[in-house]
């Protein structure tokens, strides 16, 4: 019996089966991985929009958005953000709106004129980090910055800058009215003025927008290591 097995196993005939058998087994493998790697590959394409839209994670918020409408996460490798300066990501921080809000024309007179002569409220702005040059940071959200290495995920939209489109839904509005109600009891006239802030932030923004002033640019690998980049995107929207 155990000559019989050894004749079988050790003849030329079933030895070269068995090698052609393997070899074909590598071969499809072979094939099968290429051909997923291939689709891997061509279902991992990221695919950076920037826009003025609504904010679809915010509701009644409006801004500037990047969207990822491609597959798979976008991955920032480089790019810049230019105003009357430009600045590329490379050298970008969280303090960079308050060198763009003011390049950018995004302010309030009246915040100015308030700043300018009142020295009970420049002091509350300065304790609250804000002045004539960053003072719509009151009204506006700040939610995305693109540095190096970041990622946006496909389906995704992050706002680089949105604000909301009625001055009742603000985040600030509810701090501001116990602020004011509980020191002061003409508050409607704050109110009035706070609100005034933020309309005239919200309409240089769209003037911003409306004039082409802000440019972007963003270079982006996919997971597999390709590049992409969107075009020097300079934001204009007709509103």
């Amino acid at each position: 019996m155990l000559k019989t097995i050894k004749n079988i196993f050790c003849s030329k005939e079933f030895l070269s089966t068995l090698s052609t058998g393997v070899i074909c087994a590598f071969i499809s493998w072979g094939i099968t991985y290429c051909i997923e790697n291939k689709n891997r590959e061509i279902n991992l394409r990221p695919f950076l929009e920037i826009g003025v839209s609504r904010v679809s994670y915010n509701d009644g918020h409006f801004g500037l958005v990047i969207r990822n409408t491609g597959k798979g996460p976008a991955i920032i490798t480089g790019g810049y953000i230019k105003a009357d300066s430009k600045i590329y990501l490379k050298d970008i921080d969280y303090n960079i709106w308050d060198t763009f809000l003011p390049e950018l024309k995004i302010y309030s007179e009246t915040f100015n004129q308030i700043w300018d002569n009142s020295d009970v409220f420049r002091e509350y702005f300065k304790k609250i980090g804000l002045n004539k040059g960053n003072a719509c940071g009151l009204f506006f959200s700040f939610d995305y910055i693109p540095i190096l290495e970041s990622s946006i995920k496909d389906g995704e939209d992050l706002a680089l800058i949105s604000y909301p489109t009625q001055y009742i839904n603000s985040n600030i509005v509810k701090s501001i009215s116990y602020n004011i109600e509980k020191k002061y009891s003409d508050s409607d006239m704050y109110q009035k003025i706070y609100q005034g802030i933020y309309t005239e932030c919200r309409s240089s923004f769209e003037n911003m927008v409306r004039n082409g002033r802000l440019n972007i640019k963003l270079e982006y690998r996919s997971l597999n290591d390709d590049k992409y980049e969107t075009e020097d995107k300079k934001i204009k929207f007709s509103f």
